[in-house]
This record gives C-alpha cells, sequence and structure tokens, in this order.
C-alpha cells in the first residue's frame, strides 16, 4: 500500500476531528472516506504510517498522466497546460519532454495531481465532444484552453476565499497550510532543475482562437466544484 495515501488519508481524518469548522470537517471526512474505499485501507494500516516516511520531494516519470498518450510523438498542449495549473495549486513542480510530463514533489501532493488530472481530462472532453461538433481542431483545443482556464480561476477564487476565511478567524495554522504550497513548488522546482538541468523551452506555436477560449472558459465553469462538494465525481482542494 502507497504510504503517501494513507498519510494523506491519517491527516484527514485528524483534521475532521479536531476542526472547528464544521464545513471543513465534512469535507475532510468526505475525502478520508473515499480514499479508504477506494484503496481498501483500515484504521489499523493508518496507526503504522507517519510524515516522515513519506514527505520527501520526490520525481514522477512514469506518471499515470502519460498513460493514455503511449505511442504518440507529442502531447496535446492543452494537457501540458492542465498538469502546469493543477501542479501551481498543489504545490509540485512539472515539466514535459515529447510525449512525457515528468512531475516532481511530494508523493501525497503528486498523488492529489494524478486524479484531479485524470477527472478533469475526462470532463473537459466530454464538454468539448458535447459543443464543439463540426467546430475543427483549433477550435476544439483552444476551447479545451480555456476549458483549463476555467478549472484555474475556480481554483484561484477558492484559495483567495480559503484565505480570507482563516485570517478572518485568526487561523495562522490553516494559512501556514496554504503558504507552504508556495514554499513546497519552489523547492520542488529547484530539485528539478538541478536533477534534470532543465533550460527554458521554445515557444509552441499554437494557433489561438479566442472565441473558442472564452466559450471553454463559460462551458467549463462547473467542473471545478472544490471543497463544497464531497462527492467522488468532483475532485476536491487539497488546502485545509
Amino acid at each position: 500500500m502507497d504510504k503517501a495515501t494513507l498519510l494523506k488519508i491519517k491527516k484527514l481524518m485528524a483534521l475532521a476531528e479536531g476542526s472547528s469548522f464544521p464545513e471543513e470537517s465534512a469535507s475532510a471526512l468526505a475525502k478520508a472516506q473515499i480514499l479508504m474505499l477506494k484503496h481498501k485501507v483500515d484504521q489499523a494500516m493508518l496507526e503504522d504510517v507517519s510524515e516522515e516516511d513519506v514527505e520527501d520531494i520526490q520525481d514522477f516519470r512514469d506518471s499515470p498522466l502519460n498513460e493514455e498518450d503511449r505511442g504518440k510523438r507529442k502531447k496535446s498542449m492543452w494537457k501540458v497546460r492542465l498538469a502546469s495549473v493543477l501542479c501551481d495549486h498543489n504545490g509540485c513542480y512539472m515539466f514535459s519532454s515529447g510525449v512525457n510530463i515528468v512531475l516532481v514533489g511530494k508523493p501525497s501532493d503528486v498523488s492529489t495531481i494524478r486524479y484531479m488530472y485524470g477527472y478533469c481530462i475526462r470532463e473537459i472532453d466530454r464538454i468539448t465532444k458535447a459543443n464543439c461538433k463540426g467546430q475543427g481542431r483549433t477550435y476544439s483545443n483552444n476551447f479545451r484552453y480555456g476549458c483549463v482556464a476555467a478549472v484555474n480561476e475556480a481554483m484561484k477564487a477558492e484559495q483567495e476565499a480559503m484565505k480570507a476565511e482563516l485570517q478572518a478567524n485568526c487561523n495562522e495554522k490553516g494559512l501556514m497550510v496554504i503558504n507552504s504550497l508556495v514554499k513546497d513548488q519552489r523547492e520542488a522546482g529547484k530539485f528539478a532543475k538541478k536533477a534534470f538541468r532543465l533550460r527554458s523551452g521554445a515557444g509552441s506555436g499554437y494557433r489561438s482562437d479566442n472565441n473558442a477560449r472564452d466559450a471553454g472558459r463559460v462551458a467549463g465553469n462547473g467542473i471545478y466544484r472544490g471543497k463544497a462538494n464531497g462527492s467522488l465525481e468532483t475532485p476536491q482542494s487539497k488546502i485545509g
């Protein structure tokens, strides 16, 4: 069993028990239960894992983010952008090499990104098929970029709202958790650049269709609904 997942469940259970905010407690409990059911975890398994076991920054070269594009020469740039957005909000760093996306970060954060990436890809493809019939490849791909922008905007709005709530309630511990994501991403970036000797890449030369992007942004507003929804179908923010 992945220790990173066990640690994440353990932290969620502790948050559910210790939070003074009913919504936060319920959200944490829902996320913990989803993970426990998915991975067949019981209480005894949680007692044997500690933070020291799993929280070092690592690189994940064989990421499930790459499975659907095996055999292709290049990854769609909207997928690369989606991975970048999710890393920005979950304390990780990413870079692409050909068809592969490499994630760098703490195992529990990478696990969150993998789950959310798979969910968002499925939803964006579903929404695009429903809205872009007969529009052509350029329009459809720009529409997908718009959907990614909607996810990014929703996650930013959630984080800002959470910061305001924590500040209003003088919750220093909660603010430290949010601020640590920025530090974690910075450290992951340093790790990646040193380990892989990364250099700035060239632009993609991608043809832009602003109308398609605007349409995708509107259609993609419901993809990420954040911590207010505890269902399995909607990924949750890892903050809090």
